[in-house]
C-alpha cells in the first residue's frame, strides 16, 4: 500500500465599504484583502510486494526515490473598486498580487465596464489577465503503468531522468483575456445577449517531452523504476515516458449568443422559447521545446489542445405550459471534434506501431434530443417523465486498427457524448 495526500491551509482577511466623495456624484464600492495559504503534497513509498521485480501488474508502487513531502507558501493581496462614471456607465477595476515560494511573483488585474444606452440596449466589455501556478502534483508526481506488452511512465519534471532529456522547471500558466458584448431587447419581450471573446494562454502545462524505446528505458531506470526483463523485445513505441511541461501557447476566439422569447397562446397556454449558441476556435500560437531544442508535443497532443472539443454547440427549444401540464423539448447540436489515434498491431492489437504516424479521426457532429413532460397532480406533488438523448445517439466508432486490445469502441477523450446512450427517467417532486 502507498498513500498520497494533498492538503491546504487557508487564511483570509477581507474588507469592503461604500464611500461617497465630495464632488463625485456616485457611490464608490471598495473591497480589499489579504490571504495566506500553505499547500502540502506527499507521496508515500509503496509496500515491498508492489515494488518486487518490475513492480505489481498494471501499476507499480512508488519507489523510495520518487516518494517525498513537498510544500509551498502562497501570500496574496487584492483590491477591487467599482463606481459609475455617469448614471448609465459603470466601471470596475481589480488587481491582485501573489507570491509563491516555488514559482515566484505574479500581478493580475481586470478592467470591466458596462454602458446602458437605454433600458433595452447596453454594451459591456472586459480586459483581464490570469495566472495559474503548477500544482505540487504536476511538479512531483511519478508513476509507471505496465501491461504484458507495453509500459508508460510519468516522471517528475525535476527528476534525473527528465533533466537528462532536456526538461525545464515548470513556469506558471498566464493568460490575457478580452471580451465584449451587447445586451438588447430588439422588440418587446425578446431578450438577446451576444458576446465575443479572445483568450491568449501562454506556457500551458500538459504532459510533454515524450521519449520512447531505449531513451525511455534509461530515463525510467535513472528514476529508480524497474522494467520487465523482456523489455528489449518490445517495439520502441511500446515503451515510453513523459513529464509535465510548458508545452504550448494557444489563442482561443469565440462567440456566445443567447435569446429568450415568450409566446402567449391565449387560454391554451404559453411557450417560452430559448436559444443558446457557442462558436469557438483554438489555434496553436507557439510550441514549447526542451533544453535541447526538441518539440514537446506531437500531432496527438496538438490535436488534444486545438480540436478535441466541439467548435460549436447549439441549443434550440422551449417549454410549453398549459394548466397542470408542462412540456419541455430541446435539440442540442455538438460540432465535430478531431483527434489523432494510435495504430495498433500484433496479436490482439497489443503493440503500438508508431509514435509519429497517427489516424486523423473525426467525431462527426452529433444531435441530442431532450424531452420532459410534467403533470402537477397536486399543488405539492408533480410527476415528470423524461428522456435525455431521447433517440440514443452514440459517439463515432473507432476503426479496428486503432483499438488497443480491440476493446474500446469509442475514443472518449474527444467524444461529444457519453457512451451509454439515452437516459430515461420518472421523477416525483414533493413540496412540504
Amino acid at each position: 500500500m502507498q498513500g498520497f495526500n494533498n492538503s491546504q491551509w487557508s487564511n483570509n482577511f477581507d474588507l469592503s465599504r461604500k464611500f461617497r466623495l465630495s464632488g463625485w456624484p456616485h457611490e464608490i464600492n471598495v473591497a480589499g484583502g489579504a490571504s495566506y495559504r500553505y499547500e502540502s503534497y506527499s507521496i508515500g513509498t509503496g509496500d515491498s510486494d508492489s515494488l518486487y521485480g518490475s513492480g505489481s501488474d498494471a501499476m507499480a508502487g512508488t519507489n523510495p526515490g520518487n516518494a517525498g513531502n513537498f510544500s509551498r507558501d502562497v501570500v496574496a493581496g487584492y483590491i477591487d473598486v467599482s463606481t459609475h462614471l455617469t448614471r448609465h456607465w459603470q466601471l470596475d477595476l481589480a488587481g491582485r498580487y501573489e507570491h509563491y515560494t516555488d514559482v515566484g511573483d505574479t500581478e493580475t488585474g481586470k478592467v470591466s465596464t458596462r454602458y446602458e444606452v437605454s433600458p433595452r440596449l447596453a454594451f459591456r466589455a472586459t480586459i483581464s489577465n490570469g495566472f495559474h501556478a503548477p500544482t505540487l502534483a504536476q511538479e512531483h508526481y511519478s508513476a509507471l503503468a505496465i501491461s504484458p506488452t507495453a509500459a508508460r511512465g510519468l516522471i517528475a519534471v525535476n527528476s534525473p531522468g527528465a533533466l537528462a532529456n532536456g526538461a525545464s522547471p515548470l513556469k506558471p500558466e498566464r493568460s490575457t483575456n478580452v471580451s465584449g458584448g451587447i445586451v438588447m431587447e430588439p422588440f418587446r419581450k425578446l431578450h438577446v445577449t451576444v458576446d465575443v471573446y479572445q483568450i491568449n494562454l501562454r506556457d500551458q502545462i500538459m504532459p510533454g517531452g515524450q521519449v520512447y524505446g531505449q531513451q525511455a528505458a534509461t530515463a525510467l531506470t535513472m528514476n529508480g523504476f524497474s522494467l520487465p526483463s523482456d523489455v528489449n523485445t518490445w517495439s520502441a513505441s511500446s515503451l515510453s515516458t513523459h513529464w509535465f511541461a510548458n508545452v504550448a501557447s494557444t489563442r482561443t476566439q469565440g462567440l456566445d449568443l443567447t435569446a429568450t422569447y415568450p409566446t402567449q397562446l391565449g387560454t391554451i397556454g404559453r411557450i417560452d422559447w430559448d436559444v443558446a449558441i457557442n462558436l469557438n476556435r483554438t489555434r496553436l500560437s507557439h510550441q514549447g521545446t526542451d533544453a535541447q531544442g526538441n518539440p514537446l508535443m506531437n500531432a496527438q497532443s496538438i490535436a488534444y489542445l486545438t480540436t478535441a472539443y466541439p467548435r460549436s454547440k447549439m441549443i434550440f427549444g422551449g417549454r410549453f405550459t398549459s394548466g397542470k401540464w408542462t412540456v419541455g423539448v430541446h435539440e442540442i447540436r455538438y460540432g465535430q471534434t478531431t483527434s489523432q489515434l494510435t495504430y495498433y498491431g500484433g496479436a490482439g492489437n497489443t503493440s503500438s506501431l508508431s509514435s509519429t504516424n497517427f489516424l486523423q479521426f473525426h467525431n462527426t457532429p452529433k444531435f441530442i434530443t431532450n424531452l420532459e413532460v410534467t403533470y402537477r397532480v397536486h399543488p405539492r406533488l408533480a410527476l415528470t417523465l423524461g428522456g435525455n438523448n431521447l433517440f440514443d445517439a452514440r459517439p463515432s466508432r473507432v476503426p479496428d486498427n486503432n483499438r488497443y486490445l480491440g476493446a474500446p469502441q469509442y475514443y472518449m477523450s474527444t467524444s461529444q457524448l457519453g457512451m451509454n446512450g439515452g437516459f430515461y427517467y420518472l421523477r416525483g417532486d414533493i413540496n412540504f
